[in-house]
C-alpha cells in the first residue's frame, strides 16, 4: 500500500513538472517581440571593421540573429550580402548577429556589419530562443514590421524586403539573353580552392580542367550528400585530371568540408554569382536541373551543357 502511494506521488510530481514546463513554453512563447513593437536598444562592434554600430532611425533595418547549426545562418548571411546591394540604395541596411566567436572566411566577404553577442545580452534584449535564429524587418522609426524565430527560406526573405520597400514583389524569369549557351566562354568568376583555402578565378580552373560539375541554388543541401557519393565512385583519371565541381555560393563551406572531410576531389566554392548559370538574387539556376554539367574546350568555351543524371549514365 505504501509503495502504492509512493507511486502515485511520484507520478503526481512527474505531471506537476510537466505542468509546469507546459506553462513556461506558453509564458516564453508571449514574450516573443511582435509586430508593431520598437526594438529594443543595443550596440556591438563590427567583426570585420572594429566600428561600433548601433541602429539609427531613418532607414529600413534587416536583422538577422544567427542560429545553430552554423552552416545554416551562413547561407542567410550570405544571400543577405545580395539583398543589401540591391536595395542599399533605398535606405535599406542589414545587421548580422553572431553569439559564437568562431572566425568564419566567408563572412569577412560580406559588405553589411556583423556585431558579435558574446554574453548573449543582445539575444535576451531580442528574446531569440537559444538554440534559434531570429530575422526581424525593422522600419524607419526602429517599429518592427516582422519578427520570426524559425528557420526561414531565403526566397520568403526576399519576398518580404520587397514587399515593404517596393510596395509589391517580382518573380524570377528565365531571359534567353541571360542564360549560358554553346560557343561562349565559360564565365570568369572568383572562387575558394577549398584544398588550399586560395582564391583564385574560373581561368585558373580551365587550364586544368575542361569539365565543370556545377551545384547550382535549385539543389537543396540535404542532396548534396547523394551527388557527392556518386563523383566518389567515378574513375579516379577522370576525377584528378578531367573534372572539377563548382558550387555556387549559396552554399556553405562548412557544410562541403562536413561532407567531404578527405576526399580527393577537385572542389571550388563560388563567391559570386556564375553568370549565365544563377540568379543569385532569386536563388534559382536558368537551367531545371539541380546539378548541370558543362563541357569546355582548350580556349575555355562551353561545348556541351548536360543535366547530371545524364553526365552520370556513362559510368
Amino acid at each position: 500500500m505504501l509503495s502504492e502511494l509512493k507511486f502515485i506521488n511520484f507520478l503526481k510530481v512527474l505531471f506537476l513538472c510537466g505542468l509546469i514546463l507546459f506553462v513556461y513554453e506558453l509564458d516564453f512563447s508571449e514574450e516573443f517581440l511582435k509586430y508593431g513593437q520598437s526594438l529594443p536598444f543595443f550596440k556591438g562592434t563590427d567583426i570585420n571593421t572594429g566600428k561600433e554600430i548601433q541602429l539609427e532611425k531613418g532607414k529600413w533595418t534587416l536583422i538577422f540573429y544567427a542560429g545553430e547549426p552554423l552552416n545554416e545562418s551562413i547561407s542567410i548571411f550570405k544571400y543577405l550580402d545580395i539583398l543589401f546591394n540591391k536595395f542599399k540604395k533605398m535606405n535599406f541596411v542589414v545587421l548580422g548577429i553572431l553569439k559564437s566567436t568562431i572566425k568564419v572566411d566567408e563572412l569577412t566577404r560580406v559588405s553589411y556589419s556583423i556585431i558579435l553577442d558574446k554574453d548573449l545580452s543582445i539575444l535576451k534584449k531580442l528574446r531569440v530562443p537559444k538554440e534559434r535564429m531570429g530575422i526581424f524587418l525593422v522600419d524607419p522609426e526602429l517599429k518592427i514590421k516582422f519578427a520570426c524565430f524559425y528557420f526561414i527560406k531565403q526566397e520568403d526573405i526576399r519576398l518580404l524586403v520587397e514587399q515593404n520597400l517596393l510596395g509589391f514583389t517580382t518573380h524570377f524569369k528565365k531571359f534567353p539573353d541571360k542564360i549560358a549557351t554553346i560557343g561562349e566562354p565559360f564565365p570568369l568568376i572568383k572562387a575558394i580552392d577549398i584544398k588550399s583555402g586560395n582564391v583564385i578565378d574560373t581561368r585558373e580552373i580551365i587550364k586544368k580542367f575542361n569539365i565543370f560539375v556545377i551545384f547550382t541554388p535549385n539543389c537543396p543541401r540535404c542532396a548534396l550528400e547523394n551527388y557527392l557519393k556518386s563523383l566518389l565512385n567515378l574513375q579516379r583519371p577522370l576525377i584528378n585530371d578531367n573534372l572539377s565541381i563548382l558550387f555556387s555560393s549559396r552554399f556553405s563551406l562548412i557544410d562541403i568540408l562536413n561532407l567531404l572531410k578527405s576526399a580527393k576531389l577537385n572542389l571550388f566554392l563560388a563567391i559570386e554569382e556564375i553568370y549565365g548559370f544563377e540568379d543569385l538574387f532569386y536563388s534559382k539556376s536558368y537551367f531545371d536541373s539541380e546539378v548541370i554539367v558543362a563541357y569546355l574546350d582548350e580556349k575555355g568555351a562551353i561545348t556541351k551543357i548536360q543535366d547530371f543524371k545524364d553526365f552520370m549514365k556513362h559510368f
